[in-house]
């Protein structure tokens, strides 16, 4: 897949375009193009493209659901949240908590079925806010970050 970098000239900070054609690394010699002002002087570009995975554990996560020792279709789709920041929104439906829709937080763990009766509201979440309160959300107020 081909990717366009744009890097600034070691000599003159004049701004290049390098197009990036190989996956993880690639050293590209490019000429400081002298028509956009640049200085006319070669230099290297040494691109490298990495990926960074972060792996979290769930709280709570030693409760999953199995069917027959297996994880159940439902497990999995409910636990997708886990881990990942979110926008919150209350869809105008909870007086306490209006004020912080719109608000991004950290969804840290599904709630288990002691603490809410998942069957009647369906999953839900301990969520905290950039300011540390915690409380619990259905999963329909928590939305994709824009």
């Amino acid at each position: 897949m081909d990717r366009n970098v744009t890097v600034r000239c070691p000599y003159c900070g004049c701004e290049a375009k390098v197009k990036v054609t190989e996956d993880f690394s690639q050293k590209t010699v490019v000429t400081c193009d002298f028509m956009d002002g640049g200085c006319d002087q070669d230099f290297v570009v040494d691109v490298r493209v990495s990926i960074d995975a972060k792996v979290l554990k769930i709280e709570g996560g030693e409760e999953k659901h199995l069917e027959n020792g297996e994880p159940s279709h439902s497990a999995t789709s409910v636990w997708k949240y886990a881990g990942m920041k979110k926008i919150f929104d209350t869809h105008g439906n909870d007086s306490e908590l209006n004020c912080r829709s719109g608000q991004t937080v950290d969804v840290i763990r599904l709630l288990t079925k002691e603490e809410a009766d998942l069957n009647e509201t369906g999953p839900m979440y301990r969520i905290r806010f950039s300011d540390g309160y915690e409380t619990d959300a259905f999963a329909d107020e928590l939305q994709e970050e824009r």
